[in-house]
């Protein structure tokens, strides 16, 4: 027996973009979402660069209430975008 599975959306939040097109354009044109971070040069850390997604606290409000966000962690409002974003793309509505 075989499972089989369909993608009927796609959403990405990812280092270097925001968006399937953002992120597309961004793979075209070879840009990398690995960068310094200062907080990891802070904390003394021997390596201080990572792929962190960018301008999230901008765009987060778009998506999330205050109340909600407080119960959040920067990984759940990562991983709840991209959702959100091919849920959408599936041509859902969020409720």
């Amino acid at each position: 027996m075989k499972n089989r599975v369909v993608i009927t959306g796609l959403g990405v939040l990812a280092p270097n973009a925001h968006g399937l097109e953002n992120y597309e354009n961004a793979l075209r044109r070879g840009i990398s979402g690995i960068r310094f971070i200062p907080l990891l040069q802070e904390l003394n850390f021997n390596c201080q660069v990572a792929g962190i997604p960018q301008g999230v606290e901008e765009i987060q409000g778009r998506y999330f209430s205050p109340d909600r966000l407080k119960n959040m962690n920067r990984w759940m409002v990562y991983t709840a975008i991209a959702a959100m974003d091919c849920w959408t793309d599936a041509g859902f509505k969020i409720p």
